[in-house]
């Protein structure tokens, strides 16, 4: 599998309307031997909706995961976990795919102002989370 993020992976984001965000981490975004896609994706809906959705979301890589011939590891968060920075490797995600609701649930984010680095392909960029949320183009 070629090192960019095939198509399909922002296709298939696009897809789920309630998807706001995905990103990559990992081996294979970071250029480094891989056996699998590592992706996190952050989800907007209601407490009741959240079981469904995100076995839906999970559900739709699945499938995704078998077009393409490799193993899909998906995390699923809400905004607000999002913004609790959760994840160990926050700070080198990449960012795959972003609806622009997504800067509303960050402006009061612990990551707001941390000068957080955000990798974008093979670059590396100092940036301010919110900084980064503008560059996405579908």
């Amino acid at each position: 599998m070629e090192r960019t993020p095939p198509k399909e992976i922002r296709e298939q984001a696009s897809k789920l309307e309630f998807v706001l965000a995905l990103y990559g981490m990992g081996s294979f975004f970071h250029g480094t031997i891989y056996k699998d896609l590592d992706l996190v994706a952050v989800i907007e809906c209601s407490q009741n909706e959240l079981p469904n959705r995100a076995a839906q979301v999970h559900r739709e890589f699945r499938e995704l995961s078998v077009k393409l011939g490799i193993s899909v590891d998906l995390t699923v968060l809400t905004p607000s976990e999002f913004a609790s920075a959760p994840l160990r490797d926050m700070a080198t995600l990449v960012k795959l795919y972003e609806r622009g609701s997504l800067l509303r649930f960050l402006e009061c984010s612990p990551l707001c102002g941390s000068g957080l680095e955000i990798e974008h392909s093979k670059e590396t960029v100092q940036t301010s989370p919110l900084d980064a949320l503008d560059e996405f183009t579908p």
